[in-house]
C-alpha cells in the first residue's frame, strides 16, 4: 500500500494517521487528482464505489477489508 492510498483510507474513515478517531464517516469524493488512487483501492477490494451524486466526483467508501 502506498502512503497516499493509506491517507485516503484514513481520511474516508475520519481517523488520524494511527487509526484513532470516532470513525463518524465512510466516504471519499475523489477529485481528478485522487481518482486513479481510489480506482486502485477499489481494484484491491479496499474500497467500493457508489453512484455519483450531482457532484462530478468518483465516490467511494471503505470496505471491511479496507478498515482492517
Amino acid at each position: 500500500m502506498t502512503p497516499r492510498q493509506l491517507e485516503i483510507l484514513q481520511h474516508a474513515l475520519g481517523v488520524d494517521q494511527y487509526g484513532r478517531g470516532a470513525r463518524t464517516r465512510n466516504h471519499f469524493c475523489a477529485g481528478a487528482a485522487d481518482e486513479p488512487t481510489c480506482r486502485e483501492l477499489v481494484a484491491l477490494g479496499l474500497m467500493v464505489t457508489f453512484e455519483r451524486s450531482w457532484l462530478p466526483y468518483y465516490n467511494c467508501m471503505v470496505t471491511p477489508a479496507g478498515i482492517d
